[in-house]
């Protein structure tokens, strides 16, 4: 079982996901938006927005040395499906986002998603 396999095998158990640097769930984020604006449906047979799939290798070359690549990428992940809700438009401008969001999100307690408490991550965003 490779590391980020047992991560993620843990996070889906309830292990918490630890604390990252806001730099590298930016740089994730980023990365990952770039590649998903790249890709436009009809890209494909199917005329949804095509799923986009990394290799691990190409996540931990995003980030810094020292990265808990399968965290950033929990924690990156984590701001998209937010953005997708339009709870990120306050700190939103120009399709750029506020760096508090990455800050926020990096340190952010959470042990799974179905215990990621949305309403408390939002208050440490206003309370930035």
């Amino acid at each position: 079982m490779s590391d980020l396999e047992a991560d993620l095998e843990a996070w889906a158990a309830g292990g918490q996901t630890p604390p990252v640097n806001p730099a590298d769930v930016k740089a994730l984020f980023e990365f990952m938006r770039k590649a998903g604006a790249d890709l436009k449906p009809g890209d494909t047979e199917s005329t949804e927005q095509p799923a986009i799939g990394f290799n691990a290798e190409v996540l931990a070359q995003v980030c810094s040395p020292e990265a808990n690549v399968t965290a950033v990428w929990l924690r990156s992940a984590i701001i998209g499906m937010l953005l997708q809700t339009g709870l990120l438009s306050p700190w939103q401008s120009e399709g750029h986002l506020d760096d508090a969001i990455f800050e926020v999100a990096a340190s952010f307690p959470f042990a799974g998603l179905e215990r990621f408490n949305t309403e408390e991550f939002i208050q440490k965003l206003r309370n930035k």
